[in-house]
């Protein structure tokens, strides 16, 4: 497919952006590896697939990497900036602004302009105008739920942590549950009156928990009532 000047220039910015952002990354994972491991894993895959892409797309320009570029540039912008202001999974708290980060995050936007207005002009001459801004309205949204998603899928565990002081001081206060505790007697069937023919009789009552002077009332009125029946 042959590309014009403008075309085959944002197809270069894209790439060569996006290779920087990689190399970035992998050059900060010792540093995040020391604090944080997860951090540092997250970064050398982030890194690696950068580099791969920026690659791709230099020797085979397609829409299906301008999709994929496009949305993972926009994905790290939003968890970047995410992660300054609320605390970052499996940190202490919101990370530090540092010139390399900004430098990182300007190639990583630079690269999702670039790929943004391959797809708007390619959109344009193929489904028309409202199709293409449509398309980059889902782009940025998808983007924002993306990073919100990727923040709040890993929990801080070490701010959820109880303390183990507290935890000692919880787990003596609370109150112990009384064991039911029941007897050789109670667990046995209760006992049941059987009419003259040997069936259960529909008047049969519980008597094991009766008194002993109710127990016996209960005994004479019922075998009255079954003679009579």
């Amino acid at each position: 497919m042959e590309q014009n000047t403008l075309t085959k220039n944002l197809i270069a910015w894209s790439a060569v952006a996006t290779i920087l952002a990689g190399l970035i990354h992998l050059w900060i994972v010792p540093e995040h590896m020391a604090h944080a491991p997860a951090h540092g894993i997250l970064f050398l895959l982030i890194g690696i697939a950068q580099i791969i892409w920026g690659i791709a797309v230099w020797r085979r320009p397609s829409v299906k990497l301008y999709y994929a570029g496009v949305l993972m540039a926009g994905w790290l912008i939003v968890l970047y900036a995410i992660t300054r202001w609320l605390p970052a999974p499996f940190g202490h708290g919101p990370e530090s602004i540092q010139t390399i980060d900004l430098v990182c995050k300007f190639c990583e936007g630079l690269a999702m302009v670039s790929l943004a207005v391959l797809i708007f002009q390619g959109l344009i001459l193929k489904a028309g105008q409202f199709v293409a801004w449509r398309t980059i309205t889902l782009i940025v949204l998808f983007s924002f739920i993306s990073g919100f998603v990727t923040y709040g899928a890993p929990p801080n565990r070490s701010s959820l942590r109880c303390p183990r002081g507290l935890r000692n001081i919880t787990m003596k206060a609370r109150p112990r549950r009384k064991k039911n505790i029941t007897t050789k007697k109670e667990r046995q069937r209760p006992n049941t009156i059987t009419n003259v023919h040997g069936c259960q009789s529909p008047w049969s009552v519980q008597l094991g928990k009766l008194p002993d002077v109710r127990k016996q009332a209960a005994w004479q009125s019922l075998r009255g009532v079954i003679a009579i029946a």
